[in-house]
């Protein structure tokens, strides 16, 4: 074999072994990705009608794409039809929000099972003048489909730090009162909107009878300006979520 010719061969070999490489590596990851994706593509859509049928005054199509937990909570399909007005005035209002954004993060994956928070800003009037909001959604995800899950249990979630367009540091620590949970039972997150890091779990202390501080203090530094945070808890105590604005100072 002359050296031209082995020098021939050496190259093909490295180079299917780098075309091995590249064409392994990324088709992993973007099967995960899409996976990932796939299982939550119903969640928008949902909300999105969920919404409209709200702002319609269209009760039944409203009642079908809501979990059986919060059919429950509300006390049954003539029970909402009779709040329909107050459901429109409320989350039906984001229907006509200009400027709206969703953004979804999960917050409790299972297997193809998902509960998640759909945090959502726009501007919006919701029985007065049109203001810029925020405002934070359940849903679940099962095989696929998305139902809503606006008022799943009795827990209650204030915030206290930020407490409504407050100026807080680059690394802040959030602070929340969670009620009508058990620690055991429910957990709570923190979670900043068009961030990169994944959802946070709070720590919880007791304060009173099924009554907790949850505190976080932020992985990571956050960029100068105005920001978003959705509080969610989530578990046998039911799932709730608020979002609070707030500012980064410069």
């Amino acid at each position: 074999m002359t050296l031209s010719h082995r020098k021939s061969v050496r190259m093909l070999v490295l180079l299917l072994t780098g075309a091995l490489t590249l064409s392994l590596a990324p088709a992993i990851t973007t099967a995960a990705s899409s996976a990932e994706e796939c299982k939550l593509c119903s969640v928008k859509p949902t909300v999105k009608k969920w919404l409209e049928y709200l702002e319609e005054g269209n009760a039944r199509k409203a009642w079908r794409l809501m979990t059986k937990q919060s059919r429950r909570t509300i006390g049954g399909f003539e029970a909402f039809k009779k709040e329909r007005s107050a459901w429109a005035e409320g989350w039906g209002a984001w229907a006509n929000a200009r400027r709206r954004d969703f953004e979804v993060r999960v917050i409790a994956p299972m297997d193809d099972d998902a509960a998640s928070v759909v945090t959502m800003t726009g501007i919006v009037a919701q029985e007065g003048p049109s203001r810029r909001s925020a405002a934070a959604l359940p849903v679940i995800t099962h095989d696929g489909v998305t139902k809503v899950d606006p008022v799943h249990g009795r827990a209650e979630i204030r915030a206290v730090r930020p407490g409504g367009r407050e100026t807080l540091t680059h690394r802040p620590r959030f602070k929340a009162i969670v009620k009508r949970i058990r620690a055991r039972n429910n957990s709570v997150f923190f979670v900043v909107k068009n961030s990169r890091v994944d959802p946070q779990q709070a720590k919880l202390n007791r304060i009173g009878r099924r009554s907790y501080r949850a505190t976080l203090r932020w992985p990571r530094r956050l960029s100068a300006g105005p920001h978003v945070l959705t509080i969610a808890s989530w578990g046998r105590n039911g799932f709730k979520a608020v979002a609070v604005r707030f500012k980064v100072q410069t």
